[in-house]
């Protein structure tokens, strides 16, 4: 059983991490059923044999996973059969209420003598403010007490990313269950054809294809934004025989935005929007060098990341509170402080040739042994 308040065609990391589990464990010989929140509009691809999906009516929208849709949870569960684990896919704003449900945490510690619980907490909790009064410390504080919850129900614990566990031995000092840490894998297809990829480099433009490209993947949230619209017009005035590849669902709407910004980068400014994995791996696999900044960091739990990093490419990124050691040991990102510098390093890079194709070596070694989804899978299973 997967519990998760994102699946696709919904985007998200959770949605696609979730597809990957269930898919890995069907193909694996396990009958899996997925329990998600109605959808309102979009319907849902077919899944493959062995996975079940079951979305919930009345648990669409903010009030997702409200008491009523617990209630037809627990219909649902007394229906399916046993033994079974449940694995809940935890993010602490994909269950409604603001992202302040305390009663589906309360329901989840109920259940814990009904269920073989695993949780993967995906994120735990907001950060409290500096300022006592701050009207989000009330969202820490409540993101705190549902972890607790959840934590003491479940008998296995996952992360992410190592600062969670770190944050669930705060929260939930008592739990007699360790915490493993557990990286996502790759939100993509992690092979691609040569030719796809050779294809889209030469298509970046007519006649005269770009002898370097660069890359971003990613979602361009808005406290990113800033970010990368200081990284990016820095790289291409440092490398002016490069292009720029921006891949992800909002590349499209953020490429506007950059050129609206600096018209003469217009032509070397490229965006392919939403597209299927294969498609999104090619375009990521098309790229020399990936500029993937983080505000807190790189880390485990970045999916847009690890699929770089299972493609072989060499990425610039920093290093923040959720770096994991494994990083810097590895040596497989090349890390600037965010800003202007990954600008500098990303350029200097493609000037590089034999460091650029070491980074992505080290990198792929990396996903292989530490972040792969086998090992996801493996990890679930016990």
């Amino acid at each position: 059983m997967i519990l998760t308040g994102e699946f696709p065609p919904e985007g998200g990391g959770v949605a696609d991490h979730s597809r990957l589990v269930a898919e890995g464990l069907a193909a694996a010989g396990a009958r899996v059923d997925v329990i998600a929140p109605a959808l309102v509009e979009r319907t849902d691809a077919q899944l493959p044999p062995g996975v079940t999906l079951h979305r919930v009516a009345g648990s669409g929208g903010e009030d997702r996973f409200a008491p009523r849709a617990l209630a037809r949870i627990d219909r649902l569960l007394a229906e399916l059969p046993r033994p079974r684990r449940l694995l809940v896919q935890y993010v602490p704003h994909a269950f409604g209420f603001k992202a302040l449900n305390l009663p589906f945490a309360l329901w989840l510690y109920r259940r814990q003598r009904r269920e073989q619980i695993t949780t993967l907490f995906h994120e735990v909790a907001f950060p409290w403010a500096a300022r006592p009064w701050a009207r989000t410390n009330l969202l820490a504080a409540t993101h705190r007490a549902m972890a607790a919850l959840v934590a003491r129900a479940s008998e296995r614990r996952l992360v992410a990313s190592q600062r969670w566990a770190e944050l669930l031995g705060q929260v939930a000092p008592a739990s007699r269950y360790p915490t493993t840490w557990q990286p996502v894998p790759s939100n993509v297809a992690t092979e691609v054809d040569p030719a796809q990829v050779g294809a889209l480099r030469a298509g970046l433009r007519e006649g005269a294809p770009p002898t370097q490209v660069l890359g971003h993947f990613g979602s361009y949230g808005r406290l990113l934004r800033p970010h990368l619209h200081a990284i990016f017009p820095r790289a291409l005035d440092l490398a002016p025989r490069a292009h720029l590849l921006l891949v992800g669902r909002a590349g499209v709407a953020f490429r506007a935005e950059l050129v609206e910004r600096h018209p003469r980068l217009g032509q070397r400014v490229h965006a392919l929007g939403e597209r299927p994995s294969a498609e999104t791996a090619a375009a990521i696999a098309a790229c020399d060098v990936l500029i993937q900044p983080y505000e807190d960091g790189a880390g485990g739990r970045r999916g847009s990341l690890m699929a770089a990093l299972a493609l072989s490419r060499c990425v610039v990124s920093n290093p923040g509170p959720a770096t994991e050691p494994l990083w810097d040991e590895a040596d497989a990102l090349a890390f600037a402080r965010l800003g202007r510098e990954q600008a500098e390093t990303a350029a200097a890079l493609l000037a590089d040739a034999e460091s650029r194709l070491g980074y992505g070596k080290r990198a792929q070694a990396l996903y292989r042994e530490r972040c792969a989804l086998e090992h996801t899978l493996a990890a679930l299973r016990g």
